[in-house]
């Protein structure tokens, strides 16, 4: 107990020395567009998969673990959160194809994906805001870009049915690349997180970021179809691409 105690004691006094040494010393919230590379369309064609898009919300807190003095004003160490929401449907993969039974039944699935990626990673910024004055600096030395990478667990649900009917009691009515090959029941995977961005110093306290984000996942059951390899080339798992645009506060 007494070790204890004095533990916490060396931490109050170090959160305290300075404010620059607060454990927490940043915020960020963001949101944005998202897209889902998967299996609803031909993995990685952007023109046969921009129906399966929707929104994603984000937030991170930097944990001050490096002396700011030094190496710290660079690398940084955020935790985060990603939540968001997309369609899933065969609609822009197929418009120009002649409507074979085997693709109107393909056509037919479509479904709903809702997430929540929580992860730890490290960000290095090429440039030291915190400490300039924003009065005497110039517009271009106003920015700040960065790159970053992390790694997540990826909570998510998803829904997939079919217009033609119920695919559980009626197999019949899917193509044989998906025939009990649906997974519609939630679950969890590990998520590599990249992120590619630049910020703008708008007061002494406040930042503007624009940035993409990589999210690719370790399962290929993420957005609910895993294709037989048999009938349909199945090499890779889903991800999906953000652009999005945030609000960075400092906490002196």
């Amino acid at each position: 107990m007494k070790k204890l105690a004095f533990i916490l004691l060396l931490f109050i006094g170090y959160a305290n020395t300075d404010a620059q040494y607060a454990l927490i010393d940043e915020w960020e919230a963001s949101i944005g567009y998202l897209n889902m590379q998967g299996d609803f369309g031909q993995r990685n064609d952007f023109s046969t998969t921009m129906g399966n898009s929707g929104g994603m919300i984000g937030g991170k807190i930097y944990l001050n673990l490096i002396n700011p003095d030094g190496v710290g004003k660079y690398l940084k160490f955020p935790i985060g959160f990603n939540t968001g929401y997309s369609v899933l449907s065969f609609s822009d993969a197929y418009n120009d194809e002649k409507l074979t039974p085997g693709i109107l039944k393909i056509k037919a699935i479509s479904g709903q994906i809702y997430f929540l990626d929580l992860n730890f990673g490290a960000e290095y910024h090429l440039t030291d805001l915190r400490n300039v004055n924003f009065f005497s600096t110039s517009f271009f030395s106003k920015f700040d870009p960065y790159f970053g990478v992390g790694i997540g667990a990826m909570f998510y649900g998803v829904d997939i049915e079919s217009s033609l009917g119920n695919y559980e009691k009626n197999p019949s009515i899917l193509p044989l690349a998906f025939k009990n090959r649906i997974y519609s029941e939630p679950g969890i995977t590990p998520s590599i997180n990249l992120e590619v961005g630049i910020r703008y110093q708008i007061t002494q306290e406040l930042q503007l970021s624009f940035n993409n984000k990589w999210m690719y996942f370790l399962s290929d059951k993420v957005d609910g179809l895993v294709p037989d390899p048999e009938f349909a080339e199945n090499k890779y798992n889903d991800w999906l691409f953000s652009p999005s645009i945030g609000i960075v506060i400092f906490i002196y």
